[in-house]
């Protein structure tokens, strides 16, 4: 998310500087037919191009910073989190109203050729056909990272070889 943060404010910069260059070579164009034009003159024209641009380079970043925005909503971890319910005859007394914290495992079908991934200390979610981590909880720890997509591969084999045999 940082990076693409950082690629929004640099894209932002792009037009500003755009923009900019744009006005001082429309000044130096039209400058020299008006030989009254004073320095503080000119400085000012060139001031309020910049203001002029400012709304214009707003609105060009406004379809980056949407479509960055829907990418870290769509990817987000925290929005596939379903806790598990359940109510009635289906718990032992000494289960009720209890709160458990471990993590349980749902092997699901409905994203195409996407490996997820979660253990207790560690989070990953990758693609099958782009080859990238969508998601990963602590990229730092590489060898985490790889220990946890080589276990979660053959781990979801078999859900896969039966949802082919139907």
């Amino acid at each position: 998310m940082f990076k693409s943060l950082i690629f929004f404010i640099r894209f932002f910069l792009l037009w500003l500087l755009f923009i900019a260059i744009n006005g001082v070579i429309f000044i130096l164009k039209f400058n020299q037919n008006t030989s009254e034009t004073t320095y503080i003159k000119t400085i000012t024209t060139f001031y309020k191009t910049l203001q002029l641009g400012f709304p214009i380079n707003t609105y060009l970043a406004m379809v980056p910073l949407l479509f960055l925005i829907f990418c870290i909503w769509i990817y987000a971890p925290h929005r596939y989190k379903i806790p598990m319910l359940f109510y009635g005859d289906v718990l032992k007394n000494e289960y009720q109203g209890k709160k458990i914290d471990d993590i349980g495992s749902q092997q699901d079908l409905a994203w195409d050729n996407v490996l997820g991934f979660i253990n207790n200390k560690h989070q990953i979610t990758f693609d099958n056909i782009g080859k990238k981590k969508l998601h990963n909880y602590k990229p730092e720890q590489i060898k985490t990272t790889n220990y946890n997509l080589n276990l979660g591969k053959p781990y979801l084999q078999p859900v896969y070889q039966q949802f082919i045999n139907l």
